[in-house]
This record gives C-alpha cells, sequence and structure tokens, in this order.
C-alpha cells in the first residue's frame, strides 16, 4: 500500500480535530492523481507531523474516557444530595411526608434538611446557594426577591389559604376588652418573624377598617408569643396554627379574627400565603435531579390532599408541635405547578403592589418552574 492511500485515514482523523486549515491544501493535493511523484512524496513528509498529532489526540481522548468510566466521575446532572431549607412548622408538611415514606430515594436523591426561623433567611440562604431548594416559605420575601432578580428562583409549589380552613387568627387575652380589630388601636400586636405577616397585618386592619388604628407591631419568636399575650407583655396576636389552638387550649386567647388573610387581603376567595422553591442555578446545573425532587415532592402533596388525617403523626417527629395538639390544628390545602390557579398568584402579587410594598408589579408566571 503506498504511503497516500495510508495516511488517507490519518488525514480524515486530523479534519476532525479541526486540523483542516493545514490540511485541506496537502490532503486535495495528496488525493490529486495529476500529481507526479517527487511532488507527492513531498506532500507525504508535510502530512505525516500533522497525522501524528491527530493520532496523539485520539490516544489522549482514548485515555481520559477510560479514566472517566473507571471512575465514575459526576457530571453536572449527576448531583444526588440536595440541601433543603425548611421552616420547622406544619406547613412543611410535604417535605416530612416525602422524607418518611421514601420519595426521594425512590428518585435516588439525598436530602440535607436545613432548618431556619425565617422565611427571609430561608430565602437569602437560596439567593446564596447555601440551599438548593425549600420547602414552604412566605411569598412575600420570595416576590420582594423578585423584583431584584427575577432569575433567582423558581416555585414549584404552594400553601393555599382560604375561610374553609382557619389557619391564620388574631387572637386577644381574655378579659383585655379587644373583641373586634377597632378595639385593636393603641395596642400592641405580636406575630411571627419575617415581614410577610406584619405587613399582611397592616393590610388586614386597613381594608378591614378602612382606616389603619395605631397600633405597634412586634415580630416575636413563636415560642415567646402565647407567655407575652399571657403576661401582658403584648395586647393581641396575629399568628399561626398551631400557636393560635394552643393558646385557646390554655385560657390564654380567644379569637377576634379567624382566616383574616383570604377573608381581607384575598376578598374571601382562597390565596396562596407561601411558596416552595428551587434555585435557578441549580435547575440549570441539575435539571434531572431538579425535576425528580419536584415530582417526590408533587407525590407528597397529592398523598396529604386525598387524606389530611393520615400524616399528622409526623408533626411531633419534625417540629415541636406535641402528639395531643397534633391531632387537632388544622392542615392546610397544598397545590402543585400543574394544579395551581396562577391567577390566584399574580392577584397575590399585585396587592402587594398596590399597597406599595413591592417596588414594581411582578409577572408571576415567569417565576413558575415548569417541567
Amino acid at each position: 500500500m503506498n504511503n497516500s492511500i495510508r495516511l488517507l485515514p490519518a488525514l480524515l482523523l486530523a479534519f476532525s480535530f479541526n486540523l483542516q486549515p493545514l490540511l485541506a491544501q496537502k490532503g486535495i493535493a495528496l488525493a490529486n492523481k495529476s500529481a507526479n511523484h517527487v511532488e507527492r512524496q513531498a506532500l507525504v513528509q508535510d502530512v505525516i507531523p500533522l497525522a501524528r498529532l491527530a493520532n496523539e489526540r485520539l490516544a489522549y481522548m482514548k485515555d481520559v474516557a477510560a479514566y472517566k468510566w473507571a471512575k465514575r466521575l459526576p457530571t453536572a446532572s449527576a448531583r444526588t444530595t440536595i440541601k433543603v431549607g425548611y421552616p420547622p412548622v406544619s406547613t412543611s408538611l410535604p417535605l416530612f411526608v416525602a422524607i418518611e415514606e421514601g420519595l426521594f430515594k425512590e428518585k435516588g436523591l439525598n436530602i440535607e434538611s436545613v432548618q431556619y426561623e425565617t422565611a427571609n433567611q430561608i430565602v437569602d440562604a437560596l439567593a446564596a446557594g447555601e440551599i438548593q431548594a425549600t420547602s414552604v416559605c412566605a411569598d412575600y420575601p420570595w416576590l420582594s426577591l423578585a423584583v431584584e432578580d427575577d432569575e433567582a428562583f423558581r416555585i414549584y409549589a404552594w400553601e393555599i389559604l382560604d375561610t374553609l380552613i382557619p389557619f391564620d387568627l388574631i387572637l386577644s387575652r381574655p378579659g383585655s376588652g379587644i373583641h373586634t380589630l377597632a378595639d385593636l388601636e393603641g395596642k400592641t400586636i405580636a406575630t411571627f418573624p419575617g415581614s410577610q405577616l406584619k405587613h399582611y397585618l397592616e393590610l388586614i386592619l386597613e381594608k378591614a377598617l378602612g382606616w389603619m388604628p395605631e397600633v405597634t407591631i412586634i415580630e416575636m419568636a413563636p415560642a415567646d408569643q402565647i407567655p407575652a399575650l399571657a403576661s401582658g407583655k403584648v395586647d393581641a396576636l396575629f399568628t399561626l396554627e398551631p400557636m393560635a389552638l394552643m393558646a385557646v387550649l390554655q385560657g390564654v386567647g380567644q379569637i377576634v379574627e379567624s382566616s383574616p388573610i383570604s377573608k381581607y387581603i384575598g376578598g374571601g376567595q382562597p390565596m396562596p400565603a407561601a411558596s416552595f422553591a428551587l434555585s435557578t442555578t441549580f435547575i440549570k446545573e441539575h435539571s434531572q435531579t431538579a425535576k425528580k425532587f419536584v415530582q417526590a415532592m408533587d407525590k407528597a402533596i397529592r398523598m396529604i390532599n386525598k387524606d389530611q388525617e393520615q400524616y399528622r403523626y409526623l408533626y411531633p417527629r419534625f417540629t415541636n408541635i406535641t402528639a395531643e395538639l397534633a391531632g387537632k390544628i388544622p392542615v392546610t390545602h397544598f397545590t402543585t405547578v400543574r394544579d395551581m390557579d396562577i391567577s390566584l398568584f399574580q392577584k397575590e402579587a399585585d396587592i402587594l403592589f398596590k399597597a406599595g410594598l413591592l417596588e414594581r408589579r411582578m409577572e408571576v408566571k415567569k417565576l413558575i418552574y415548569s417541567y
């Protein structure tokens, strides 16, 4: 076999390694039957170093491929451990169910649960890349982040509040003389840490009364709320379950308003109050893992909505809720992206914008995770 025929495979290989500029003219000339023997021999000598280079690159690629196969090096889509931020409250139930029922393991995922005390802390952690996903987290901090960076996260589920399942309540101390919202004039009201409930209370009072009473609103850890109400440190609570039920059972609190969020802010309609989210960076870098995570959480939500009583036993295991209270507190409704009426979320965002709590109006469709 002459040298020109022997070098043709090497020439083709070299072309695949972007050596075209160097080989194009030489390869054509080499294949040209009109070239004389001296010319062809000279071309062969020019092509040999380039063909050797191509063969060396091929050998290197084979070595790398063999090494990766032997070591099973992880790729960008192969991540299986996910850090999930969550508050230790009853509305983190979908996360608890997914862990307890092995739904993440079914997808080949490992979950590292990271506990936070406030929604703002969870949002900040996701934005900083400290966690990849979240359990339930108040909507206002998410929307506030979206005003600054609407590419930071995507929402995959919601907690829905309505008047049929009282979960948010305003309480006063028995004997305080506070029986209506108007009676809160000049009083001190404690609510959960974080910005959302504080702003929501202001909206509730203004919408319910048509004017804004002079009140002092302070953020307070849940564990401190009932003692503060009992001692007179605060006059009222705007709180969530199970704190409301605990206060009433202990004789410390009496109900002034049930479900004020959906009643006054939502106009009597169901209203999303908290969301579950993923880091956009995580979605982009590990799209299949993100999809599997959401599928597991979606399954947990369907299981809860199908039988809300079945998973109450998980509250004491994952939160400070006692077994006695676990059987009494209401279980809110959760919804997935595929089942959600996005107009409700848009309505919530518009209410916050019109109230001056968001610097610009958000089109919430861009914040939704789809798969």
